[in-house]
């Protein structure tokens, strides 16, 4: 994955929801919040929105990220595959910036 991106997702990940983080949620890139509460992201749906790709065709499909956003953001189909297993593994993202952390990166 592409170091300047990793950083800024693993920054993302590690803020507390009550400075300004996301709520993690598991199964789908994020589900809106009703009566009051917060959204809530998987990884891959705090990548989208940190990197703004809400807007790019194909999006969302089975949780996944399209061929487009993934090489937008410098991240391969089984690096996306691995965040997402680990992702909906696990109630925080905890072992999610482990993993982020261990990848290899690019420049």
């Amino acid at each position: 994955m592409n170091r300047k991106n990793r950083d800024l997702l693993i920054a993302a990940l590690e803020t507390p929801p009550d400075e300004g983080g996301y709520v993690k949620y598991r199964g789908s890139l994020v589900i809106e919040g009703h009566n009051g509460d917060s959204d809530r992201f998987c990884c891959l749906g705090v990548a989208c929105d940190i990197f703004d790709l809400w807007e790019t065709d194909g999006y969302s499909q089975g949780g996944f990220l399209s061929p487009k956003q993934l090489k937008q953001i410098g991240m391969t189909k089984s690096e996306q595959q691995k965040l997402m297993d680990v992702n909906d593994e696990h109630f925080t993202f905890g072992p999610v910036i482990d993993l982020l952390k261990t990848m290899k990166v690019t420049t």
